[in-house]
């Protein structure tokens, strides 16, 4: 009689490969968010408007209906301001 096709068919330790090409995928992911993460922190700024100083263009009297803007600070890392 022939029997069921066992497990032992695959290559030894296969499933280790493959847990640990898993894994390895994982540490990239979180390697890159955590890189994104640091960048956005360090380089940018989320800012919410809650002035007339900059009306027409920026709006808003508080928090709720002021314009959000994303400030970019890596440049003043280079040179300094132009006014």
């Amino acid at each position: 009689m022939n029997s069921p096709a066992k497990s032992s068919d695959a290559a030894p330790g296969a499933g280790r490969t493959r847990a640990r090409k898993i894994l390895r995928r994982i540490e990239s992911v979180l390697a890159v968010v955590g890189l994104c993460f640091i960048v956005y922190h360090a380089a940018f700024e989320f800012a919410v408007m809650t002035s007339d100083s900059m009306a027409p263009a920026l709006q808003g009297t508080s928090y709720e209906n002021g314009d959000r803007i994303l400030i970019e600070r890596a440049s003043r890392w280079v040179r300094a301001p132009k006014r």
